[in-house]
């Protein structure tokens, strides 16, 4: 389901059935106009448990709650260069996520994910605490902390909540 959000322009904002592949298209067409699909719209998968896999195409948002507790969610690309509060929140299949689009995090956005392997954008501009429960480590094992500076650019990987900077 789409909601137009300004001329020319659409956000993803629900679905049908029990969907576990999401693909989201660069345009949709109503049968007269083409819509460019931009963001997905707040709690718009919220709850799915049987998604398994995400691909959020050329959308720049993930609303508030767009996917938390999406509890089957694994795989997840995206572009966006803002994720909103609680979008993947509770997501606790989700091990790996390629974020280097991201500059904006909203609060809680990987809350509860259990991510093994996590990619910064270089440009990474804001992250309130408490937005990933895992802690990031320095190559010898050292707590970097989790602010926008340190983490922006680096890739991460580990287990158990504890990842730690391999780039």
């Amino acid at each position: 389901m789409y909601t137009v959000t300004s001329a020319g322009r659409v956000a993803l904002t629900g679905y049908e059935g029990s969907p576990t592949f999401l693909a989201v298209p660069g345009f949709v067409y109503d049968g007269k106009m083409r819509f460019a699909v931009t963001s997905i719209g707040d709690k718009a998968f919220y709850g799915c448990s049987t998604l398994t896999y995400a691909d959020l195409g050329d959308a720049r948002v993930v609303g508030l709650k767009a996917f938390a507790n999406c509890s089957s969610l694994e795989e997840l690309h995206l572009t966006a260069y803002k994720v909103k509060g609680w979008a993947f929140f509770e997501c606790s299949s989700l091990r790996e996520a390629d974020l280097s689009s991201v500059m904006y995090f909203g609060e809680k956005a990987f809350r509860g994910c259990q991510l093994e392997s996590v990619a910064f954008s270089g440009n990474l501009a804001y992250m309130p605490d408490g937005t990933f429960a895992a802690e990031f480590l320095g190559a010898s094992g050292e707590s970097l902390g989790a602010s926008p500076k340190i983490l922006a650019g680096h890739s991460f990987e580990g287990t158990g909540g504890r990842l730690r900077l391999v780039s």
